[in-house]
């Protein structure tokens, strides 16, 4: 059962965020987000809201991103 106290909203753009993985520790959150088109990026953000980055680039698109076991490395799907 959801106990609507605990559902807080991280992002607050006008995009789509999807697939959220939290990192082995705990302490970070990796996504997908909609760009442009057909486009879309990975980004990170801290558990508790802060630290919003989008590392990929707008040149390619990534999506389904995962952690590696160890928190060291985000795999994810990519292509043209």
């Amino acid at each position: 059962e959801c106990d609507d106290s605990s559902v807080r909203q991280m992002t607050f753009e006008p995009l789509d965020h999807f697939n959220p993985v939290l990192s082995p520790a705990g302490n970070q959150i990796v996504f997908y987000r909609t760009h442009t088109g057909d486009e879309s990026q990975i980004g990170i953000i801290h558990a508790n809201g802060s630290e919003y980055t989008i590392i990929t680039d707008g040149s390619n698109f990534g999506t389904f991103p995962s952690w590696t076991p160890e928190g060291e490395y985000i795999s994810f799907i990519t292509g043209q």
